[in-house]
């Protein structure tokens, strides 16, 4: 039996912290946990719902499509992807549709891979 009660964080590393702050900012509107410095250079971190997207950046630890991929459920599907798609952020696969949901992958500004989903 687990104990286990939901996911705290989702953690993804990252080369240049400032250029991945700026992504996650400004493309999916994320705001900073205001119980971290802001000024961090290895650290940060953003609430979404009961759970957080934290970013760190540290040695041998490198940035990869390859690994785990973080899920963003979105509330408009067709205007996410049409805002990603302005701002020339890199699709890994293109939207795809399927009989209960909606979803493509992207990279980040580092290479992490992101999948952007709506279900329905």
């Amino acid at each position: 039996m687990t104990n286990i009660k939901s996911i705290g964080f989702v953690s993804y590393p990252v080369k240049d912290m400032a250029r991945a702050k700026k992504f996650y900012e400004e493309i999916f509107e994320l705001v900073p946990n205001p119980e971290f410095d802001a000024s961090n250079e290895s650290w940060a971190e953003y609430i979404i719902g009961d759970s957080a997207l934290s970013l760190g950046k540290m040695d041998g630890w490198e940035p990869s499509g390859q690994g785990p991929a973080l899920a963003f459920e979105v509330e408009d599907f067709d205007a996410t992807i049409a805002k990603l798609k302005s701002a020339n952020v890199k699709f890994i696969t293109e939207p795809m549709k399927f009989p209960n949901c909606q979803m493509a992958q992207i990279q980040d500004s580092e290479g992490n891979g992101i999948t952007i989903h709506k279900l329905g």
